[in-house]
């Protein structure tokens, strides 16, 4: 089985560097062209099955990605377990240097890792993003499929990877997952490889980090 995780198109959020967590923030018009840009040339890729995190964004994005990839006969299947990390009480809020609304020994704490950070206050930890990612992905593993798009979201992501990556003392992997990119897992004899690391499939042009590390 191949696994493509993609992480969601931009949305204004992303674009004023405002947290999203589990608020319910639609794709913009770059987020729009984003996944359109990664279905056209994710074309000759046939999935036989997606599933997406609850939130607009991501089930926008799958729908756009198996539309313009030949893949429009796909169903979406919602998991409550792709949801992004939810960021409680800051939720909303800027992290943009010229604009800070959270206390910036915190915010600059989650960049450097989430596991040492700690929760936002009403929100969830790392730690809790992992286990319910991962037993996501490790339950998909042991079905049927050959191949299958997993629409989701940066923190939430990096989460449910995190056991196959090679440095797992870091978090981010000194990046948040561009939006729409892809990370692609192999599953054979019921061991997880990952063959590829935030894959973009658009020109370099469209490559913004909006929340820099």
């Amino acid at each position: 089985m191949k696994i493509y995780v993609i992480r969601h198109g931009e949305t204004n959020a992303n674009k004023n560097g405002v947290l999203q967590g589990i608020s319910d923030w639609p794709l913009n018009e770059d987020g729009i062209k984003l996944a359109e840009i990664t279905g056209e040339n994710m074309k000759g890729i046939k999935f036989d099955a997606c599933f997406s995190s609850p939130l607009d964004r991501a089930k926008q994005t799958a729908k756009l990605v198996l539309d313009n990839s030949g893949n429009k006969n796909v169903d979406i299947q919602i998991d409550d377990r792709l949801i992004e990390m939810d960021m409680g009480i800051y939720e909303g809020k800027s992290i943009k240097p010229d604009n800070l609304e959270v206390p910036v020994a915190k915010i600059l704490l989650y960049k450097l890792n989430p596991f040492i950070s700690g929760r936002f206050k009403n929100g969830e930890s790392a730690s809790e993003c992992c286990k319910r990612t991962q037993s996501f992905l490790y339950e998909l593993a042991k079905k049927d499929y050959e191949c299958v798009l997993v629409s989701t979201h940066g923190a939430a992501l990096r989460a449910m990877l995190h056991k196959l990556y090679k440095n797992r003392l870091s978090y981010w992997q000194g990046i948040v997952p561009l939006n729409c990119s892809v990370s692609i897992i192999d599953v054979k004899d019921n061991k997880l490889t990952l063959l590829e690391m935030d894959k973009t499939y658009y020109p370099d042009e469209y490559k913004i980090d909006r929340y820099k590390l």
